[in-house]
């Protein structure tokens, strides 16, 4: 492809004996693309690292991008207990309206042209406060998906001084779409209004028997007010609705 002028990237790489950096870009793609102006890249990398020795920083992979396409290249690094090692590289376009793959490690900034995240974690749990800072760094985040099989270590309790909760529930203004995936502790999470805020959801994509729980058979208070406007519920099976289903979600057709 040597005529490319542009090329927007998202990886996922698994098992890779080395992290993808600015060095690996510009051998296995600008080498090949002379003609290229515009590279926008979204790259996360797993790898299983033998020595302490041999663990690369996010400063180190800062430092291979040096070539003029690359602007402003994010990078962060994160190194689990089993010995894997994730990273992510992502270019701070301000032309990129989507960020996949999202972990804990997440560095804090703000990007107002984002409007769909996917969050993803295999090996930690997604906290409360991790919550908080997704909802300030994207705040014109209008699709979220989450995927995370771990249980929440911190939950928060039910009853809580009630300025406790005001100040720390975390907002999503304009969020119209919500993906949970794994387990059952975000719908918790998203779904109660003591936790989070989100008075324009539409679509919810989700378990059923997790939807039914957290909402204590159609009938919990507290999940109400983040469930009334849904239009659409996606259970990614056919489910024959019991009569307070449609009640508790008067919108869904």
């Amino acid at each position: 492809m040597k005529y490319l002028e542009q090329l927007t990237l998202h990886l996922i790489v698994d098992r890779r004996s080395a992290m993808i950096d600015g060095i690996h870009l510009n051998n296995e793609v600008l080498n090949h693309m002379p003609q290229l102006q515009t590279f926008i890249f979204d790259i996360v990398t797993y790898t299983q690292v033998i020595k302490e020795l041999n663990r690369q920083s996010s400063d180190n992979i800062q430092r291979t991008f040096r070539h003029n396409i690359y602007h402003h290249v994010v990078s962060y690094v994160e190194h689990y207990s089993n010995g894997t090692t994730r990273s992510h590289i992502y270019s701070h376009a301000y032309t990129i309206s989507t960020l996949k793959n999202i972990s804990n490690g997440f560095p804090v900034g703000i990007f107002t042209n984002i409007r769909k995240v996917s969050l993803v974690e295999i090996l930690c749990s997604f906290e409360h406060e991790f919550f908080v800072r997704i909802s300030r760094a994207f705040p014109l985040l209008d699709h979220l998906k989450i995927l995370n099989r771990k249980a929440q270590r911190d939950r928060r309790p039910r009853q809580l001084d009630k300025n406790d909760y005001i100040l720390s529930i975390v907002q999503f203004p304009h969020l119209l779409h919500l993906e949970l995936h794994q387990h059952i502790d975000y719908a918790e999470q998203f779904l109660v209004d003591t936790n989070t805020c989100l008075p324009r959801l539409i679509q919810l994509k989700i378990d059923y028997e997790h939807l039914e729980i957290v909402t204590e058979n159609f009938t919990r208070d507290t999940t109400r007010f983040n469930c009334v406007k849904l239009e659409r519920i996606d259970f990614g099976r056919v489910i024959v609705h019991p009569e307070q289903f449609y009640q508790y979600f008067p919108c869904c057709k």
